[in-house]
């Protein structure tokens, strides 16, 4: 064996300045005022306005890409499971539509009283290209009904009986 050692590596340590300053990340923020000041009531109802807001833009979109199955004026009862054949069929196609937008928008056009009403009155569950896809049962007319009575309920309590359909 001969005398000749390895070299061995080693790694630079950060020099005495920079240890000395304290991280950006461990200055805990102070909270802001709004965070502090809202309720737990408060809160819910500015998700469920952004909820809204991504569900109608995400419901544009549903529009644009099959018209046959979704309008904001005549709703057709959904297939069970439609989330998933969205999903597919855009990523098939690289359309521009994400699994929350997709999530967003059929979460609002479900409570819509257009569809609900649809729904309740309906037999027929459609597909995205507008075909049959399975039938409406009386539970589900039922619950469609009982969710109708309440937003009406609803709208009453606000103060605006005659409030146009969303």
């Amino acid at each position: 064996m001969s005398d000749h050692k390895r070299p061995v590596l080693t790694l630079k340590r950060k020099s005495s300045g920079l240890a000395s300053r304290p991280a950006q990340n461990d200055i805990p923020k102070p909270p802001s005022p709004q965070q502090e000041k809202l309720s737990r009531k408060e809160r819910l109802a500015r998700n469920a306005e952004k909820l809204k807001r991504r569900g109608e833009a995400g419901i544009q979109l549903l529009v644009q890409y099959w018209p046959a199955l979704f309008s904001t004026t005549q709703p057709k009862p959904l297939k069970i499971g439609i989330l998933d054949d969205l999903l597919a069929y855009t990523a098939d196609r690289g359309l521009e539509l994400s699994q929350k937008l997709a999530k967003d928008a059929l979460s609002v056009y479900a409570k819509r009283p257009a569809y609900l009403t649809a729904v309740s009155e309906g037999t027929t569950r459609f597909d995205l290209h507008g075909l049959p896809a399975g039938e409406i049962t009386e539970k589900e007319r039922e619950y469609s009904r009982k969710k109708l009575d309440k937003l009406r309920e609803k709208t009453e309590v606000v103060g605006k009986p005659d409030a146009p359909a969303l």
